[in-house]
This record gives C-alpha cells, sequence and structure tokens, in this order.
C-alpha cells in the first residue's frame, strides 16, 4: 500500500483511531496483512523500521515517482510504516482485495507518533497497535480517554 499525501508529517497529540484490512484469524497470535504479508502480533505496540535510504532517524521513506505525461509531474509516495484507514467507510470503500477472508481490525496510533494523511482518507504512521478484536480496543479505550476519530 503505497500513500500520496495531502499534508505535511505531523506527530500525533492523543491516540488517533484507525482501520487496517488483515487476513482473519491466519494466526492465534498475530494478524497477517493481505498484500505484503508482515505480521501485526495482537495488542501489541510496533515501531516502523527505519527506512532503507540511509538516513537515520527518518521513519518514512519519501520516493519521487515520474508522471505518465510529458512534463514529469512529481508527487510524492510514502510506501513504508504502519498504513491504515482513518474510518471503516473509507476502509471498505478503498478495498483492494479480492480475498473471502479479510478482517478489518481496530488499530491505534499513539500520542506522540509521526503521521501522515493521504488520499482516500489512508493515514501512514511510525507506531501503531493494531488489536485482536474490538473488546481489546475497548479495554484500551477505557484507560486511553483522549483517543481521536479524525472523520
Amino acid at each position: 500500500m503505497c500513500l500520496v499525501p495531502i499534508e505535511e508529517i505531523k506527530t500525533a497529540e492523543t491516540d488517533i483511531l484507525c482501520y487496517k484490512w488483515v487476513l482473519s484469524k491466519a494466526s492465534l497470535t498475530m494478524w497477517i496483512a493481505p498484500s505484503q504479508g508482515n505480521r501485526f502480533p495482537f495488542n501489541s505496540l510496533l515501531e516502523a523500521e527505519p527506512a532503507r535510504d540511509g538516513i537515520k532517524g527518518r521513519r518514512f521513506r519519501l520516493e519521487t515517482v515520474l508522471g505518465l505525461n510529458t512534463k514529469f509531474d512529481v508527487s510524492i509516495v510514502i510506501n513504508e510504516g504502519f498504513h491504515a484507514y482513518i474510518s471503516r467507510d473509507s476502509a471498505r470503500r478503498n478495498a483492494c482485495f479480492e480475498c473471502e477472508d479479510l478482517y478489518l481490525a481496530t488499530c491505534v496510533i499513539p500520542k506522540g507518533s509521526e503521521y501522515c494523511l493521504g488520499e482516500n482518507d489512508e493515514i501512514v504512521s511510525t507506531h501503531m497497535i493494531v488489536f485482536s478484536d474490538d473488546g481489546e480496543y475497548e479495554k484500551y479505550a477505557a484507560e486511553h480517554n483522549d483517543i481521536e476519530k479524525l472523520k
């Protein structure tokens, strides 16, 4: 999943609620992403690996992509970090997988994480918690009462 940003990278001032497509219960301890097979242990704080561009401390790799017209329009694409959607509706509207075993997992981008919003209500971040079910999210939400819904 690649994100085309619509604004600058920000730091989350509160936890941010989001949603991610995963393969339904492919494991008893983790979700697996349908696109690249990344693994997301249930209810654990995940941190994105540093980008492979040699810039230390940088969590997103920004790539330049040439447009298809003769003027070579240039846009920025983020293909590192944890990708998700800011609402259940946007996740369903933008689902691009033809798989019966998909599950829309509830996630949180923790306060203090870097994040960026993209086209189609997508979001990418440096940190994420992917919950095993909505019950686990509710437990987390009860302890963290400042979770923000972006939409």
